[in-house]
């Protein structure tokens, strides 16, 4: 399927701005600038060489700090919500091969043999069939769906979710935002990959030397060496 052509970077911006506003216009601003913080580490994107890629994991926290502070969203609807993304990792992707004035991008069904979650350890899994997620976890998805191609127009058409374990076989988390690790998305011959933990979930750290705060995924300070400290 042809469209003009679309800039990745422009549909990422609408995309975020349109998830994030309604939550944050409800929020602290505290809880703010972690969703912000948050949705700059946990998207990746190429938009170049002929390919247009977007990668977006969406983490259970995400979705919390999202929904939460908006008075028109009923308490009940974020716990059910939670409790079922948290079985999963959820990541929204595009793709599309770039020609002279268009992107032609994959549909669903071609895109999902075509996309892989990996974790630590360089084991490979491929998305979970959609009748085989549970209802709850379908229905927090459907009801934003819509919003992409009404925004996007031809283009959010081309975002899909895909769902993915949450566990490997032994039940340890595949990518938990607040732990030590790494996890990547292959898309066609792409790999994008997030070293963990997630520096806006964790509280900053202090560099001993100067005092600079820091994010709170790193272990040392970039410019003096030194290990830095929790705390205020």
């Amino acid at each position: 399927m042809h469209h003009p052509s679309w800039s990745i970077s422009v549909a990422a911006m609408l995309v975020i701005g349109w998830l994030s506003t309604p939550a944050a216009a409800g929020q602290e601003r505290a809880t703010a600038e972690t969703l912000e913080a948050l949705n700059q580490e946990t998207r990746r994107q190429l938009n170049g060489a002929g390919v247009a890629d977007f990668v977006w994991w969406l983490p259970t926290d995400w979705w919390r700090l999202t929904l939460s502070g908006n008075d028109t969203i009923p308490a009940e609807f974020l716990q059910r919500t939670e409790a079922a993304l948290t079985q999963y990792t959820l990541v929204l992707i595009a793709h599309g091969d770039a020609g002279p004035g268009n992107l032609t991008w994959a549909d669903e069904t071609a895109l999902r043999a075509e996309v892989s979650l990996i974790d630590q350890r360089g084991r490979a899994y491929p998305p979970i069939v959609t009748e085989e997620v549970t209802a709850d976890a379908r229905a927090a998805v459907d009801a934003i769906r819509p919003s992409f191609a009404t925004l996007l127009g031809p283009a959010g058409r081309n975002f899909h979710f895909f769902f993915f374990p949450a566990t490997n076989d032994a039940g340890t988390a595949i990518a938990d935002p607040r732990l030590p690790g790494e996890i990547s998305v292959r898309v066609v011959d792409e790999r994008y990959r997030w070293r963990l933990p997630l520096g806006s979930l964790l509280p900053q750290k202090r560099c001993p030397v100067d005092g600079e705060r820091l994010t709170g995924g790193w272990q040392f300070c970039p410019w003096h060496g030194d290990r830095l400290v929790s705390g205020p």
